[in-house]
């Protein structure tokens, strides 16, 4: 959290020893928030970029990995332009993962089947697109000759989102950080404290912050 301008002014007269318990557990946890947030949006500059690589080959090859855990089918996929999580229970059986090609293809929204039951949700906002069932079963009969048939459909969820909303998402923390930074580069340019934590370095000749260590540009140590 940024420091109110009245402590600053309030050091410079006091001077820094009275304030520099108080103000050392402040620059840590300030410094400490800002690592996270660094670190957090490193991550989500990596995955920004990773769906806008999948965004580029969509369009030519389609991509999905599944994992089957015995009882559930889990796929995560991208093609043309949309990256797809389709969760479907099945029937028993052994459990494992695989990862597959195929020539891309427009996703299709789903369309409940006359007399499914168990159709929990289904919506869809600026391309995006979900579908949410717990299945369950039926009978009927057979318009050809009248015979009776059961059926079974099993519960899935569906979630269709465009690469584009994915990548502006992520973008969002990168953006906010490289702001952020040059904002605070501006204002301890202008008043004389550490472009890192903000601390006051008037009279500093060590060319090192000595709150949180940061070397200071322009100024080299004794």
């Amino acid at each position: 959290m940024r420091r109110p301008w009245c402590l600053w002014e309030m050091e410079s007269l006091l001077g820094p020893a009275q304030h520099e318990p108080k103000h050392s557990n402040a620059g840590r946890g300030d410094g400490m928030k800002r690592t996270l947030f660094t670190l957090a949006s490193a991550a989500s500059l990596l995955l920004c970029v990773a769906v806008l690589v999948l965004w580029t080959r969509s369009y030519r090859v389609a991509e999905q990995y599944s994992r089957y855990d015995g009882t559930w089918t889990r796929s995560f996929g991208s093609t043309w332009g949309r990256l797809y999580y389709i969760s479907s229970a099945a029937p028993p059986g052994r459990g494992g993962v695989g990862w597959q090609q195929y020539p891309p293809s427009p996703l299709r929204e789903r369309q409940p089947v006359v007399g499914e039951p168990g159709v929990r949700h289904r919506g869809a906002v600026q391309g995006v697109f979900w579908y949410i069932t717990d299945g369950g079963t039926g009978s009927g009969t057979r318009a050809s000759d009248g015979a009776p048939y059961h059926y079974v459909f099993f519960p899935n969820r569906l979630v269709f989102v465009p690469h584009w909303l994915a990548a502006g998402a992520f973008g969002v923390l990168p953006v906010a950080w490289f702001v952020g930074r040059v904002r605070r580069r501006r204002r301890a340019c202008g008043g004389g404290r550490c472009t890192a934590c903000g601390y006051d370095l008037t009279g500093n000749a060590s060319g090192v912050c000595p709150e949180c260590g940061t070397a200071l540009a322009g100024m080299t140590a004794d």
